[in-house]
């Protein structure tokens, strides 16, 4: 697991207030959200994830969610409830990218159109 090496580090619950570096990074200065401590992290590499929780919780009445809170769909963007269907880093898949959520706004766009012809 990327949490068992030792050359990375989690920085949860801060904000990034600057990169620093001359032609690359070197260091970042992060601000606590919790207790507003400042602090400058060296660094040669720096990967941001914001919004990895799936926002799904008014959801969970209507449609079949994993325990991940992902709204469960194959490839089609289909739900287990005719009419209903899902697009986006909410739905279950493997990669959660701006691209592949984009994708699934045109999938999900072509089989409702599909639905309502057929329905």
């Amino acid at each position: 697991m990327l949490s068992d090496k030792k050359n990375v580090e989690f920085v949860l619950n801060a904000n990034i207030k600057e990169l620093i570096g001359t032609n690359s990074l070197e260091a970042i200065k992060v601000e606590s959200t919790i207790d507003g401590a400042n602090r400058e992290i060296k660094v040669s590499g720096l990967f941001i994830a914001i919004g990895q929780m799936p926002e799904t919780k008014a959801f969970e009445s209507a449609v079949d969610i994993d325990k991940l809170g992902y709204i469960i769909a194959k490839e089609d963007c289909k739900t287990n409830v005719p009419s209903v269907f899902v697009a986006g880093d909410c739905r279950t898949k493997s990669v959660r990218q701006l691209t592949t959520a984009a994708a699934d706004g045109a999938v999900a766009a072509i089989a409702a159109a599909s639905y309502i012809d057929e329905n």
